[in-house]
C-alpha cells in the first residue's frame, strides 16, 4: 500500500485514501483489517506530516498492544508496529511525539523479544529525530531496559 501512496497525489491520499484505510480498519472481515493494520505504517510514512491526523497516529498506536483488530488480539501487530515505528516517528516529528510516546513505551515491554529488539536497532534512529531533550526524557530508559534484555536484544 505504501507504493501505491506515493504515486497518488497528496490530494487523493488524504481525499480517498485514507478515509478508505480507516474504514477498512473497521471492517467486518478480520483479514481485511489485518491487512489494513499491516499496512497502516508504510502509509503513514508516505504522507506528510499536515496529512498525518490524530485518528491515523491512534489507529497506528493501538497495534501496540496487538488489540487493534476489534478487541481480537494479533500477536503479530506490536512487531508491525515496531518495524514500522521510525518511519512513522520521521513523518510525524517531534511535534508528533506526544501521540506516539505511550505506544512505544508500551512496545519496549512487549512480551515477545522480537518487538524488543526491533525497538533496540532502532533506538540511535529514534534519538536522531527526536533530539537531545525528548531523546533524555523519553529514550533513555528504553535503553537501560534493552541492555538489561536478552542476548537477543542487546
Amino acid at each position: 500500500m505504501g507504493d501505491v501512496a506515493a504515486s497518488l497525489t497528496p490530494d487523493v491520499r488524504r481525499d480517498k485514501l485514507l478515509p478508505l484505510v480507516e474504514a477498512f480498519t473497521s471492517d467486518v472481515s478480520r483479514w481485511v483489517r489485518n491487512a489494513a493494520f499491516q499496512h497502516l505504517g508504510p502509509l503513514i510514512a508516505t504522507l506528510s506530516a499536515d496529512e498525518v491526523t490524530p485518528q491515523i497516529l491512534q489507529l497506528f498506536s493501538s497495534m501496540a498492544t496487538g488489540k487493534c483488530n476489534g478487541g481480537a488480539g494479533d500477536s503479530e501487530m506490536p512487531n508491525h508496529c515496531a518495524y514500522n515505528f521510525p518511519a512513522v516517528v520521521l513523518t510525524v516529528g517531534r511535534e508528533g511525539w506526544p501521540l506516539l510516546r505511550d505506544a512505544y513505551a508500551e512496545l519496549v515491554k512487549d512480551i515477545q523479544w522480537k518487538v524488543r529488539r526491533t525497538l533496540a536497532f532502532s533506538l540511535h534512529e529514534l534519538s536522531l529525530i527526536l533530539g537531545p531533550e525528548l531523546t533524555a526524557g523519553s529514550l533513555l530508559d528504553a535503553m537501560d531496559a534493552f541492555l538489561s534484555d536478552l542476548d537477543e536484544v542487546k
